[in-house]
């Protein structure tokens, strides 16, 4: 349960965990919540009516209202005076197994003008089906085998829910120009003339910059739904459709917690950006959206974890200094383009063909058999992701490539051919746009790198 709920954790509009299993006392209720799950089933059948009472009404001290499944008139009395606001109603008789598709239907009569929703169980693998029971007020159907059975499961949702082709699976980052950061700005008519040249995100907390943003931003149009995509991509799309630029981003390296939330709201920070060996967990401190920077060594090591969702909401890769400290930043360094491309196009979720595997024999459960692995990321364990090296041939290419802010050398010459290859979702520039003697940024290479950046686009 805990794996199946992180799985779906950093979805906005994520499904809910159902523990479909045989619920007999509350201790099994507390556990359920305790590790994930959302609701819990349970069957009237097999439990002694003042027990059902209990684990009903403990269910709904634990926010959770269960799903109550019966098989008959009498059953569904019962759950009826609980009282159940969602009832599945099993076309299976779990006495003789016995599949009988119109005990929902007999039984749907029974909660017309009620404020329940009706579940059909058991049996269910065709579109007519689902046709059938939506027809007689029937407001949800659990599937069980024939999704099982199914060699694409999500063909066969959308077949059987007459649910339309997706019409792009693209996030809508994709096909644009790359978003310009521009670091190190030093004061605020440096700041604000870089605003003016374009950028959309620049690290100096100005006054000037923040009027001049409020005075050009536009309203943003929030009336559609936030769709389901990954964590990464998701908030990749929502800040790249959002207005209201320049955003101003402060960057810390190792610095206590209490001074970066003491900036963030002295400041009014927008984004924080973490350049150090901060404790992930620290970006769900952080009243705002999160940087995270990956320091990418000559030798591919730095990006372990990258893929790892539900903490910080953006991903940087920036060069590793040479001066061993292993921090990245400031020292003209060009990443691995080719290493990072590879990260971007392992993407942030990688689907891989469905194999049935052989049926395994039983064994002897050791002591080492019984350690629960952390979730796979990205096709791997432990946080170490299979886009560290470039895809196996056969695997399909990811749906989402991984969005990230690429930094390390970049400059208006070579700022158009690191997006070309790389296909980065921003790019970040300090030392690239400084003037000769670097003491401040010189405003005509930072035009000409915006420029370079604003005509490069990829399919």
């Amino acid at each position: 349960m805990l794996h199946a709920r992180m799985s779906v954790a950093n979805l906005p509009n994520r499904p809910a965990i159902l523990r479909k299993d045989f619920i007999l006392s509350r201790y099994q209720i507390l556990e359920s919540r305790i590790w994930g799950a959302d609701t819990i089933l349970l069957i009237v059948s097999m439990l002694p009516e003042a027990l059902l009472r209990d684990l009903y009404a403990y269910s709904l001290e634990l926010g959770m209202e269960p799903l109550v499944e019966v098989n008959n008139a009498k059953e569904m009395e019962l759950a009826l005076s609980l009282p159940a606001k969602v009832i599945g109603v099993n076309n299976r008789n779990l006495h003789d197994f016995n599949v009988d598709m119109g005990t929902t239907s007999r039984l749907s009569e029974m909660v017309k003008e009620k404020d329940v929703l009706l579940c059909a169980l058991s049996g269910i693998s065709v579109p007519q089906d689902v046709d059938k029971y939506a027809a007689e007020g029937v407001g949800a159907v659990l599937i069980g085998e024939s999704l099982m059975r199914a060699t694409d499961t999500s063909a066969f949702i959308r077949q059987l829910l007459t649910l339309p082709e997706p019409t792009s699976l693209t996030p809508s980052w994709q096909g644009k120009s790359p978003l310009v950061k521009i670091c190190g700005v030093r004061s605020p008519d440096e700041a604000v003339a870089i605003a003016e040249a374009g950028a959309d995100m620049l690290e100096k907390v100005s006054e000037a910059v923040r009027t001049l943003r409020f005075s050009t931003s536009t309203p943003s149009d929030s009336s559609n739904e936030t769709p389901n995509l990954p964590w990464f991509t998701a908030h990749a799309t929502r800040l790249s459709s959002a207005p209201g630029r320049p955003l101003i981003v402060g960057v810390f390296q190792n610095h206590p917690l209490a001074d970066i939330l003491h900036a963030v709201a002295y400041a009014q920070l927008d984004i924080v950006q973490l350049h150090g060996s901060e404790p992930t967990d620290w970006a769900r401190q952080i009243p705002v959206p999160v940087i995270r920077v990956f320091h990418v060594g000559e030798d591919g090591k730095g990006v372990e974890g990258i893929t790892r969702g539900g903490a910080h909401q953006f991903i940087l890769l920036d060069s590793v200094r040479k001066d061993g400290s292993g921090m990245s930043g400031g020292s003209g360094q060009i990443a691995d383009w080719e290493f990072v491309k590879t990260v971007v196009d392992g993407g942030e979720i990688r689907l891989f063909p469905r194999l049935r595997p052989p049926r395994p024999r039983p064994r002897r459960l050791r002591p080492a058999d019984t350690a629960v692995p952390e979730p796979a990321v990205n096709g791997a364990t432990n946080g170490h992701i299979a886009a560290a090296t470039p895809p196996a041939a056969s695997a399909p290419p990811s749906k989402y490539p991984l969005p990230i802010v690429l930094a390390g050398g970049l400059t208006a010459e070579n700022v158009a051919t690191a997006i070309e290859q790389v296909r980065p979702w921003a790019v970040d520039v300090s030392g690239g746009v400084e003037n000769a003697d670097g003491t401040a940024k010189d405003i005509s290479l930072v035009k000409a790198f915006i420029s370079s950046v604003r005509d490069t686009h990829y399919s």
